[in-house]
């Protein structure tokens, strides 16, 4: 009889939208004859932020397989990151109709998002050949590092400083 070993959860940690994290799933067949992985799936709360190979497979007694799966965050909005989970489902032959083993996948998604404290800054009449300073405030209230390139009036005569900085989240 083929014994699948102990499927144990993955954690991807942490990762910003659009990256991949990869991680190496290894399943192992203690029993005497051969075992069959006739598929792997995703189910659960967050399966379209993970990503297996499509593939069957067999592992002969006392082998092992190894597999890459990913953690690849998608969500666009704010209020959409931080932990994701999904079950990944492996359907194979332990028993004469067929059985399944489940391994809990965890990832957690990270995004930066802005928050200006004010939306326009009025100067009022200022003199020629002098100048006004006004000040707003940026905050990152993601949870991934906010990395702002570049910053622009749409006056020439208006001068934003810093131009480019980044900020942790908070």
């Amino acid at each position: 009889i083929p014994i699948m070993g102990e499927a144990t959860s993955t954690d991807f940690g942490s990762a910003s939208v659009g990256a991949r994290v990869e991680r190496e799933i290894t399943l192992t067949n203690r029993g005497t004859k051969s075992l069959t992985v006739f598929s792997l799936a995703l189910f659960g709360t967050h399966p379209g932020e993970f990503d297996v190979p499509d593939a069957q497979f067999t592992i002969a007694p006392n082998d092992s397989y190894t597999f890459t799966a990913a953690f690849v965050p998608t969500t666009v909005l704010n209020k959409e990151v931080g932990d994701k989970s999904a079950q990944l489902v492996l359907t194979h032959e332990l028993t004469p109709f067929g059985s399944t083993t489940t391994i809990p996948l965890f990832g957690r998604a990270l995004s930066p998002a802005i928050e200006v404290s004010r939306d326009r800054l009025e100067f009022g009449s200022v003199r020629l050949g002098l100048s006004a300073t006004k000040k707003f405030s940026v905050t990152n209230v993601g949870n991934g590092t906010l990395s702002v390139n570049s910053v622009s009036a749409t006056s020439p005569t208006v001068q934003i400083l810093p131009a480019s900085f980044s900020l942790e989240p908070g």
